[in-house]
């Protein structure tokens, strides 16, 4: 969970890429068919399980791409920022801590949208993203660092629905800013809506690099 050296991790000179939040692997990525998310091979679930919030904060994504990044223990494990955008709101969710590597994903029907985790909405000039941290076996907390570490009692979900600096000001954060950090290897979920990025050629098992680019943002 240490911080990066300033010279690690560039990132595209291009403002309009999309970048990763995270060290990892690609578990899986593609098209939301209706609400529908591929989690491994013939396992998939569905947004509002995952994002259990109402339909006007995940209807957006319908149709849109996702992409499943799995954070393993010898990973850095700090999440960054895919692109410039304002903090919404951020809703934390207390679950299970199953283990979210292959074996479990293609074992266990509803993973993500069984464990823990903290849903963060964004607004982006170039339309809204989610951000969807997932917590896992061992794991002791995830951490924002705009409000620390989250907990609750289970089945009790944690709402910000105005997060401000404190100032009062709406929260900001530049492409590649560190957003926060798991305690342990974990999986960061990033959706987009229909149209809004054209990805690269991603799919199940590229490794890819915290700030390195996903795909370009159509404007």
């Amino acid at each position: 969970t240490r911080a990066l050296k300033a010279d690690a991790r560039p990132m595209p000179d291009d403002l309009n890429v999309l970048v990763s939040p995270a060290d990892g692997c690609i578990s899986e990525h593609g098209i939301i068919d209706g609400q529908r998310l591929l989690q491994a091979k013939n396992r998939d679930y569905r947004l509002d399980e995952l994002l259990p919030v109402p339909p006007e904060l995940w209807r957006p994504y319908m149709q849109g791409h996702f992409t499943t990044i799995y954070l393993a223990p010898k990973d850095y494990h700090r999440f960054h920022m895919p692109v410039t955008a304002r903090l919404r709101s951020t809703v934390y969710v207390p679950g299970q801590l199953y283990s979210v590597n292959n074996t479990t994903a293609d074992s266990m029907q509803r993973l993500f949208a069984r464990n823990e985790r903290l849903v963060a909405f964004f607004d982006t000039p170039y339309g809204p993203i989610c951000m969807v941290m997932v917590g896992a076996m061992i794991v002791s907390g995830i951490k924002a660092y705009h409000h620390g570490l989250y907990r609750s009692k289970f089945n009790e979900l944690v709402w910000d629905e105005a997060p401000a600096d404190a100032q009062g000001a709406a929260l900001a954060f530049e492409r590649g800013e560190v957003f926060g950090h798991f305690q342990l290897g974990s999986t960061v979920i990033v959706l987009t809506p229909p149209g809004m990025v054209t990805y690269q050629a991603l799919k199940a098992g590229d490794v890819v690099r915290c700030r390195a680019g996903l795909g370009l943002i159509n404007v």
